[in-house]
């Protein structure tokens, strides 16, 4: 099957089902081993900093096929070096043509899913957090994909015959004499992408740890696509009675966004739901289903009690002013900020809040919305006049505070439970999360469901 085929079966830029899968100073050129194709040699590393930084590199040939670049940064200096921007490009030994087809891998949900399309109609769209792949011929692909996201961010793009991955270095410090990797480059020419994919998912899983998915399946209901957030118990309840009638076997009942006093006061519910959570849990629980709460792991709101005593908690700009994003919606106006998990108080409030949830309201399935929040790319879209960010410990990317939380999160919920990755950006969830979310909501309507299901056809190879 090629990509031509792939055409014919997708749409021009790709939606999702709502699904849960349980699931280098500086020379440039790469010194490639003779065993290393003659294809990907001239990598070019190109790095902005504050000050001179060392950069090497070496390619190796797997046992799974792909060539690995392995890029690494080191201070050689006597004092810290700030990363600003790392460019890699990786030069295509062939010719790229104009009309050749190509594909960009999803990797947020809804939001960048997969997008195909000739090599001449790339446009702001067309850049993966995943992986770019090129048909030269019936029978001959390149591809460029990474691995691990553990401190940057690598976008893939194609531009003057060359893979190009570009990363913002956000503040990265490196102390002296300090050593760090670049995520994990794979590079491989084939002529078939089908089994490439199912491979580079099997690598990716290798990378990180990911050893065996939980054998699970749900299906039910959730409070959101009809109630929002102004949903009450009898609601939840009346709706339960109604999905035993038509749905016996469902298993699942999600007791969606709004149900707390105020975003990020997590262990304190609305006084209109009586009994809490806890009262609804234990009602979902008899009735021989399983209780999801959905919850915000990235976001607090400024009125929330836990902003206005711990503002260090959460993320300020570089001039030292929490950040507040505004957003009118119908019932009251939303004052979102952002949590700053490279502070170990921030971790430690976010931990309790899910024991209780855990240990005193019964919940064993979470699902963490909301999350791409957690990194800089969409906080700093939405808040344009943040143009650096101010955290605890400012020797951390985003990505790295992303990954603290994460741990902190997963650690809170136990591995016996269920952790729901949900509005993530997927690479840095990849070891934390047992499943995710890869596609945009099912609104309520008919033509949703096909869209949606199309897309997730997309991101088959992660799971």
């Amino acid at each position: 099957m090629d990509l031509r085929t792939i055409q014919q079966m997708m749409p021009r830029q790709i939606g999702t089902i709502l699904t849960v899968v349980s699931a280098l100073a500086l020379p440039s050129g790469a010194l490639a081993k003779s065993r290393v194709a003659h294809e990907w040699s001239g990598i070019a590393v190109d790095v902005t900093a504050n000050r001179p930084v060392q950069v090497t590199q070496e390619i190796h040939l797997q046992s799974d096929g792909f060539h690995r670049l392995d890029i690494q940064f080191t201070n050689t200096e006597n004092q810290p070096v700030t990363l600003e921007a790392i460019t890699v490009t990786v030069p295509i030994a062939v010719s790229v043509a104009a009309d050749m087809p190509m594909i960009y891998g999803g990797s947020d949900m809804g939001r960048t899913p997969i997008l195909r399309h000739a090599v001449s109609e790339q446009g702001v769209k067309s850049q993966s957090s995943f992986f770019a792949m090129i048909q030269l011929s019936d029978d001959d692909y390149v591809f460029a994909g990474s691995l691990s996201w553990r401190i940057f961010m690598p976008f893939f793009t194609v531009a003057d015959n060359a893979f190009v991955v570009r990363s913002d270095g956000e503040g990265k410090q490196l102390a002296p004499g300090e050593t760090i990797h670049y995520e994990q480059i794979v590079l491989r020419r084939t002529v078939d992408w089908v089994p490439l994919l199912d491979q580079f998912g099997s690598a990716i899983a290798d990378e990180n740890g990911v050893t065996a998915l939980k054998d699970e399946a749900f299906t039910g209901w959730a409070t959101w696509d009809y109630y929002g957030r102004l949903f009450t118990a009898d609601d939840i309840y009346n709706n339960m009675a109604e999905l035993n009638e038509f749905a016996p076997d469902a298993n699942l009942i999600q007791i969606d966004g709004g149900w707390w006093t105020e975003r990020g006061d997590y262990m304190s519910v609305r006084p209109d739901l009586p009994g809490g959570i806890k009262a609804i849990v234990d009602r979902i629980k008899a009735d021989g289903k399983i209780p999801g709460l959905h919850f915000d792991g990235f976001r607090g709101d400024a009125a929330a009690e836990i902003v206005k005593t711990h503002p260090e908690y959460f993320l300020h700009d570089q001039n030292g002013v929490l950040i507040v994003e505004t957003k009118p919606l119908v019932d009251r106006d939303m004052n979102y900020t952002f949590f700053d998990y490279s502070h170990p108080g921030a971790r430690a409030y976010i931990a309790e809040c899910i024991r209780t949830m855990r240990e005193e309201w019964g919940v064993t399935y979470f699902k963490i919305d909301f999350m791409r929040f957690g990194l800089e790319q969409d906080l700093k879209k939405n808040n344009p006049s943040v143009t650096r960010i101010q955290a605890y410990d400012p020797t951390l990317t985003g990505v790295e505070r992303f990954r603290l939380g994460m741990h902190a999160i997963r650690e809170a919920i136990g591995e016996e439970n269920y952790f729901l990755g949900c509005s993530a950006v997927f690479g840095p969830c990849i070891g934390f999360v047992d499943g995710m979310r890869t596609g945009a909501d099912v609104h309520p309507r008919f033509e949703a469901f096909s869209e949606r299901a199309l897309g997730n056809a997309g991101h088959y190879y992660l799971t």
